[in-house]
């Protein structure tokens, strides 16, 4: 009888937990539609995000498509664990997301994607020193074309042609890298930018991404994968995510975002390489994790744990601090060369972070799609 009772009990708290679940859940995507809405300064489908610039002093909105391209991926990636009375507004996100990638295009009517929009040009939004000055004008990006890609649902053939594209744009067949750390010089990976006004960089977590979308389409391995793969693998083997992030990724800057890109690449495809560095990743996210000081950065740890089907430690509660902790950065110092790179790429004033609320609803809901209750208790 008592075991028939503490059966009926457990089954009762998983049921209950099961529609909490479901309900917070629905609520984020609801939250997440309601964002896109669009305003005076944010075109509709579009996720608002902040750039704070000035050291601090300035948040000047920023109607990119970046954050709305990779909340996107996301829901893609997730769709099949998304309660079946949420499915349509997580359809409806990714819609509005690809319409409003149509203005991010290229402006020449090339495959690629910018960050900013190309129709009509729209660089450093609501900045009018920088958006006038074209010499801070970027071009299109690996990181935003390989993602869009993928949201926008295009076929395998149009994913060689970009493949091919970003081929073109690797060290050595237009320009030489001088911006990297210097094993990597040689590596012929893929750079972040596409067009021939930027030099060649490599970034930890657009390298990621790549990998990522080039793997959803199963697309056959070059030499620049495989050197993508060596990029990856050593920066991490070797501790330049821990010593030097702004070095190896200079526009994410940060270990706990590198380490969130590549769980959320090996979790999703086994590849040679990166497949056997599993459990050191995830054992350095745990210690990343133990120390990290904003619910922001813990949201994106917990994350990374749970694209790994891991567990958070045992009476883990986040912290307090809900202070913004950037995911992204405007580094106006990454292509400069070595040794003014690194310099640059520390210092507050050529470097500009963002702030964006959806993607940190993103991150909430994407644990709890994966399978993991968030704490909502703080230290």
């Amino acid at each position: 009888m008592r075991a028939t009772l503490v059966l009926i009990l457990s089954v009762f708290t998983l049921s209950v937990f099961s529609q909490n679940r479901a309900n917070r859940i629905d609520s984020l995507l609801t939250e997440l539609i309601r964002e896109q809405a669009g305003s005076e300064k944010f075109a509709p489908g579009i996720f608002p995000s902040y750039r704070i610039q000035s050291k601090g002093k300035e948040r000047l909105a920023d109607d990119n498509i970046f954050f709305s391209a990779i909340i996107a991926m996301r829901l893609k990636r997730l769709e099949k664990k998304i309660p079946e009375a949420s499915k349509q507004k997580a359809l409806h996100i990714i819609q509005n997301v690809q319409a409003a990638s149509r203005s991010f295009e290229n402006k020449y009517g090339r495959i690629s994607y910018n960050f900013w929009q190309t129709k009509p040009v729209k660089q450093f939004p609501n900045d009018g020193k920088l958006a006038k000055n074209t010499r801070y004008h970027i071009p299109d990006d690996a990181d935003d074309s390989a993602i869009l890609f993928l949201v926008n649902g295009k076929s395998k053939k149009e994913a060689l042609a970009l493949q091919n594209m970003m081929a073109e744009n690797v060290p050595g067949q237009k320009r030489n890298i001088r911006n990297t750390l210097p094993q990597f010089k040689t590596l012929p990976a893929y750079s972040t930018w596409l067009g021939d006004r930027m030099p060649p960089e490599f970034d930890f977590c657009v390298l990621a991404n790549i990998l990522y979308v080039f793997s959803e389409y199963n697309l056959s391995y070059t030499t620049h994968e495989w050197a993508t793969i060596t990029f990856l693998r050593e920066s991490f083997l070797e501790g330049h995510l821990q010593k030097k992030p702004y070095r190896v990724s200079p526009q994410y800057k940060t270990e706990s975002t590198s380490l969130y890109h590549l769980a959320f690449l090996v979790s999703a495809h086994k590849i040679a390489g990166l497949e056997e560095l599993k459990p050191q990743l995830i054992k350095r996210t745990r210690e990343k994790l133990s120390e990290a000081q904003t619910k922001n950065e813990a949201l994106l740890l917990v994350s990374a744990l749970s694209y790994l089907n891991e567990s958070l430690p045992d009476g883990y509660v986040f912290p307090k601090n809900t202070d913004e902790f950037p995911f992204f950065y405007a580094n106006l110092g990454s292509v400069t060369p070595n040794p003014f790179n690194g310099v640059m790429s520390k210092s507050r004033k050529y470097n500009y972070p963002y702030e964006c609320k959806a993607w940190n609803m993103m991150l909430e809901l994407e644990i709890l799609l994966n399978g993991s209750p968030v704490v909502v208790s703080s230290r």
